[in-house]
């Protein structure tokens, strides 16, 4: 599955970012759709900062 995602909010640079998604027969993944669930700045913010400081300590 290859997924593009246009105009996200609060995006300062327009890029190509993709996930690879490995897929299986009756996996039961389901894909939300961004343009519904829309998670706050803030929120974003920081779940970034978390991840920062998890792959810092590596």
């Amino acid at each position: 599955m290859v997924l593009q995602n246009d105009n996200i909010p609060g995006q300062t640079l327009s890029h190509l970012h993709v996930h690879v998604i490995p897929r299986s027969p009756d996996d039961g993944f389901i894909l939300s759709d961004p343009g519904k669930i829309e998670v706050p700045f803030e929120v974003r913010a920081q779940q970034a900062a978390q991840l920062r400081k998890a792959l810092s300590k590596r």
